[in-house]
């Protein structure tokens, strides 16, 4: 036989901020999910005033390039995924200052994984323009003459 002894709470306050506490991270925890799942934008529009559709249609890169006036190739050179960080350091500050520039922000994408894609550039000031995908969205790209430590230039 078992005996059960109830006896009123005496810490009922305690109990109460616990289940407050708990209920807090909960919500929170889902909010994050929902952001998480968030589409990259469709658009961008740079600070010099050019708009353009950051979308791209069936792999078809060289449309997305042609729009912003750069003759690049259709397939990548080179392809690999990414982990754009949480927090950003200087050098993640000042690159997504150049990404501002095209009308770009890795803000949103803090935390999430993206597609980095090298394509060769014909003509113009660089030799490569590399873009940052995630979703078949552009949300971040520069282009750059290939060297290690060159300038990097906006896509715009």
């Amino acid at each position: 036989m078992f005996v059960f002894n109830c006896k009123p709470l005496r810490h009922k306050k305690l109990l109460l901020a616990v289940t407050a506490a708990v209920a807090v991270t909960a919500l929170l925890c889902v909010v994050l999910a929902v952001k998480s799942g968030e589409k990259p934008p469709e658009s961008a529009k740079s600070t010099t005033g050019v708009s353009y559709s950051a979308v791209i249609e069936k792999d078809d890169y060289a449309a997305f390039f042609k729009q912003l006036g750069i003759d690049a190739d259709n397939a990548p050179l080179k392809r690999r995924t990414v982990t754009i960080p949480e927090e950003f350091n200087q050098t993640y500050d000042d690159y997504n200052a150049l990404q501002k520039h095209a009308g770009l922000d890795l803000n949103r994408s803090r935390g999430r994984e993206a597609e980095e894609l090298t394509f060769a550039v014909h003509g113009g000031k660089a030799a490569y323009a590399v873009l940052l995908t995630e979703q078949s969205r552009v949300i971040g790209g520069h282009l750059t003459n290939g060297e290690y430590g060159s300038e990097l230039l906006p896509l715009i």
